[in-house]
């Protein structure tokens, strides 16, 4: 990592924890809808610190090539790479990250953070087509999350993502912390859903900003898919034309 990254990540752990508890971005009926969806067995809450060992920057990193994302009121498409994330040292539920978007011919580097707000774990896991996972976790759940993050000022279209996350995991028989992918032969089956808008730095307009993996959260009329997400031909103009699942 270079010494102006190193630089930028230690003047934002100054500032993180105040802009996180200013975030209005919260989507509670999102949420507990998305939850209904993942499992019809209830979720418990668990103490963060009893998973302040465990990194899930893997499970964020895992699968790049399934993130898909819109932004705005076409819902143009939008691509999310996550570059990096890094654990901090000083607050085990926060990770660094530096990552890039793609909105038609404009492309943005962004730098922020992901803060774990809450675990949890289900009551009865979920151990996939004919129980095929059975015997083989010993944990199971989501991490719900809020996230901000920052486009270069000095550069046009640019602005922040504000917004709330979910992403499941589980833990296998060896306390190794897994990507929840158990289930994915579902319809309805998605991972890493990040909820949330962008705000213009230039015209303070803020927008609907949202991705994931497998589908979008929020998308509406543009997901017309039943088995895996396919857009809605009306949209196409807005670079879902040459979309390949």
């Amino acid at each position: 990592m270079n010494k102006k990254i190193i630089i930028t990540i230690a003047v934002y752990t100054l500032f993180i924890n105040d802009i996180l508890s200013q975030s209005n971005c919260k989507k509670e009926d999102w949420l507990q809808k998305n939850l209904e969806v993942i499992s019809d067995s209830p979720f418990n809450q668990k103490l963060l610190s009893d998973y302040q060992v465990l990194d899930f920057s893997q499970i964020m990193l895992s699968n790049p090539d399934t993130y898909i994302g819109l932004i705005g009121k076409n819902k143009k498409r939008l691509y999310v790479k996550f570059n990096s994330l890094t654990k901090s040292l000083h607050n085990t539920s926060i990770y660094f990250v530096i990552g890039q978007t793609v909105v038609g011919i404009n492309k943005r580097n962004f730098y922020g953070s992901l803060e774990i707000k809450r675990i949890l774990s289900l009551e009865e896991y979920n151990f996939g087509i004919d129980d095929w996972m059975k015997g083989k976790i010993i944990d199971q759940g989501v991490a719900i999350g809020e996230y901000k993050f920052f486009e270069n000022p000095k550069l046009s279209a640019t602005g922040e993502f504000c917004g709330t996350f979910i992403c499941r995991w589980y833990i296998d028989n060896n306390g190794i912390l897994r990507y929840d992918n158990i289930d994915n032969d579902s319809d309805s089956y998605c991972n890493n859903q990040f909820m949330g808008t962008w705000t213009s730095y230039k015209t303070k307009k803020t927008i609907q900003c949202c991705w994931g993996q497998y589908r979008i959260p929020g998308s509406g009329d543009l997901d017309i898919g039943a088995a895996e997400f396919s857009p809605n031909p009306s949209y196409y103009r807005y670079g879902w034309d040459n979309y390949i699942p």
